[in-house]
């Protein structure tokens, strides 16, 4: 609706009739635009559609086209609930402007106060059949504004039945059960369509029965019956009331009930409209479960949630993130911008890395120093991916950050560690190798270099082989099967230098395995005894 007063476009050829409708409708408090004929009638709209509320059309134009073609092309165009004002009565003239529009035809020679409540009514019929087209919630709020509008329709039977009609259509075409019974027996009056197709009872077989007879038997619990007539007593209305229901095939739904009590024809009746929430209330419980099971997930990995949004706000952060981070609650966490967790050096980088994710750049993991509630600095690995809500499209990022306090200090220790081994393995007078399973020599220290006369380049990525004559090389046949398995072995082997020299290696060699317990390699002390058998 444009303004605070209803716009209409009222089209009449005739100025006289037209100035007094003008007032008419005015001091009613609605904003009246007038067009002569069809055409002009056409252009107004197409100048402003936004402008009018709705459109009151006579059908004789005069000389130019003719109301109902004016109504058929705008409405062809626009979406405006128009009103035919004619004095015509004819049954043919009636009928083809039913074909054009159902918002209703007004007879000129009747009091305004039936023109007025027309145009109320279709206002309220147009905004019915907005509201059809509405998700879930706001077909709930269309149904309220039927139940009003049924009410409105009982109180002024007489004075619009013109629109019961129209009514019908709207009460029959709800694809939620709407149904019309006496308080006192709960007899049916009236059912839509909605009704049958959620109970699978004709209308035919439940007008006149009670809901609660042997025929229809359609509370699984009366007792539910007597408990909402007894709210209805109380408020006059009742909401969203749980009730089990029993179909024809004796199958039961869950219905969330809406009932308003109303008099019709001196009695006491309760109109009722049932939503089937069976589905709902699984989807739901699914729902739940799948959040508990998420939830337990989330708490079970190794690693803290966190979730960042558009605007770089923390928006959700799992029980684990909340206490990695040194908090004892998430809400004293949530809302407050990603950089105030990060060191102050590392801020514009993060930013960088969310904006690009949010841009659909594709997810990152970097190392970033985080700043816990006290004060203290951790190193966080922080995997980083674009999250975008199945129901909101909204995009966030979804962060999971793995703690590498303990990976750097074990990694320092296992640095320091090898430190100190190289340094012994290097001052070591005897020769030290490593052997991958094949025979390879994947590392060598100095004093190895002396012993087989070759750099330690030239050593690295070699064969034992190369240095072993026939003799030599049965030997260590023998010595690798011990080795693998799992033996250490003592044993002397000679070995021939690039250069030509025979050398006598005393060698003792200790098998290598993987985590598995699998062979890999080996590790061998050597020591030249060449000179020592030449003595003796």
């Amino acid at each position: 609706m444009s303004g605070t007063a209803n716009s209409i476009l009222l089209v009449e050829d005739e100025a006289l009739i037209a100035l007094q409708e003008k007032r008419q409708l005015e001091r009613a408090g609605y904003s009246v635009i007038h067009a002569l004929d069809g055409e002009a009638a056409i252009s107004t709209v197409s100048a402003r559609p936004d402008a009018i509320d709705l459109i009151l059309m006579d059908i004789d134009l005069g000389r130019g086209m003719d109301g109902t073609e004016a109504a058929r092309e705008i409405l062809n165009r626009f979406d405006i609930p128009l009103l035919f004002l004619s004095g015509h009565q004819e049954e043919d003239i009636v009928a083809r402007t039913e074909s054009i529009t159902n918002y209703g035809y007004v007879v000129k020679s009747s009091v305004f106060t039936v023109l007025h409540a027309s145009i109320k009514m279709a206002f309220k019929l147009f905004a019915a059949k907005k509201q059809l087209d509405l998700n879930s919630l706001e077909i709930e709020t269309a149904n309220e504004q039927l139940t009003r509008t049924i009410q409105d329709l009982r109180a002024a039977h007489q004075e619009l039945k013109t629109s019961e009609n129209k009514f019908s259509k709207i009460f029959q075409l709800n694809p939620e059960y709407i149904s019309i019974s006496t308080l006192a027996d709960g007899r049916f009056l009236d059912v839509n369509e909605g009704f049958s197709t959620m109970t699978g009872y004709r209308r035919e077989e439940v007008i006149g029965r009670s809901a609660l007879s042997s025929a229809v038997d359609l509370w699984v619990f009366p007792e539910q019956r007597r408990q909402l007539l007894r709210e209805l007593e109380n408020s006059g209305e009742v909401m969203n009331f749980d009730v089990l229901f029993r179909r024809k095939d004796g199958t039961t739904f869950e219905g969330l009930v809406d009932g308003k009590t109303l008099e019709l024809d001196g009695q006491e009746c309760l109109l009722a409209l049932v939503r089937d929430v069976t589905r709902q209330k699984k989807l739901e419980a699914d729902l739940m479960e799948s959040e508990a099971r998420w939830r337990t997930m989330v708490e079970a990995i190794p690693d803290s949630i966190a979730v960042i949004s558009g605007n770089h706000t923390v928006e959700f952060a799992s029980p684990k993130c909340v206490r990695f981070m040194g908090y004892s609650a998430a809400s004293e966490a949530l809302g407050r911008g990603f950089e105030d967790f990060l060191r102050a050096s590392d801020r514009d980088r993060a930013q960088y890395a969310i904006a690009g994710i949010l841009k659909g750049e594709g997810g990152k993991s970097e190392v970033f120093t985080l700043l816990r509630r006290d004060g203290t600095e951790v190193v966080a690995e922080i995997n980083a991916e674009l999250y975008r809500s199945p129901t909101e499209g909204a995009a966030s990022v979804l962060l999971v950050i793995r703690d590498l306090t303990e990976r750097i200090y074990q990694a320092e220790r296992l640095s320091k560690s090898e430190s100190r081994f190289r340094m012994l393995i290097e001052s070591m007078q005897e020769g030290f190798c490593q052997f991958d399973g094949e025979d390879r020599i994947t590392y060598a220290n100095r004093a190895a270099e002396g012993i087989f006369g070759v750099g330690r380049d030239g050593l690295i990525g070699r064969s034992i082989l190369d240095f072993l004559n026939e003799t030599s090389r049965e030997v260590l046949s023998v010595q690798n099967e011990k080795r693998r398995s799992g033996e250490t072995s003592s044993y002397e082997a000679p070995i021939v230098r690039p250069d030509g020299q025979q050398r006598l290696l005393a060698v003792s060699s200790t098998p290598l395995t993987d985590f598995q317990g699998h062979h890999v390699g080996s590790s061998s002390v050597f020591r030249d005894i060449t000179s020592d058998r030449e003595a003796t």
